[in-house]
């Protein structure tokens, strides 16, 4: 139950921010969102979740969203230790008495209110980062051209052959390098 309560908490709080719609009717932990507006680009906006707060969303096309889905982590309590300027002068150390106790769920809420802000007062951020990348991968009018390029991609990334490929011209260069200096 705890799992469908922090949902719940991200679900309402996506919700509250006008700038974002849900997508769908979420039931369970899954939750899927996209920008209200073509002012503010959600791609921009998960990369800041992820650069500035440390947030790990993934990002669709068709329409363009950030997709989520609620695990236990999200349903945990965190302390937050609470500063103050006299706090950072006596150099005190902070113990648990001094913090205050908050639902990971609410603190992703306040973060994604936060990103929404950083990207409304930076558009330029829309062409940067992976939000470019997103940005034109969804440009493409074919399917099959960007199907083809991960194809190719991936086959030359994870070809098995590649890494035995590799080590082998380079002890062969190796090889052929001390023969030629030891004659």
């Amino acid at each position: 139950m705890q799992v469908m309560d922090a949902a719940k908490c991200m679900r309402a709080g996506i919700e509250s921010i006008p700038e974002l719609k849900l997508l769908g009717d979420p039931r369970a932990c899954i939750l899927s969102f996209a920008s209200a507006n073509k002012q503010l680009n959600i791609f921009a906006v998960a990369d800041v979740m992820q650069d500035t707060h440390g947030w790990k969303v993934e990002r669709q096309h068709r329409p363009d969203s950030i997709h989520l889905s609620v695990m236990p982590p999200h349903a945990k309590v965190r302390l937050v230790l609470v500063t103050h300027a006299r706090d950072r002068l006596s150099h005190r150390r902070l113990t648990e008495r001094d913090g205050t106790r908050e639902q990971i769920a609410e603190q992703f809420v306040v973060d994604l209110k936060a990103s929404v802000e950083v990207v409304k007062a930076n558009p330029a951020l829309a062409d940067k980062g992976s939000a470019a990348m997103y940005g034109n991968a969804a440009a493409i009018p074919s399917d099959a051209v960007v199907e083809d390029f991960l194809v190719s991609f991936m086959d030359h990334v994870y070809r098995a052959d590649a890494a035995a490929t590799t080590s082998t011209s380079t002890s062969t260069t190796s090889s052929s390098t001390t023969a030629s200096t030891s004659e």
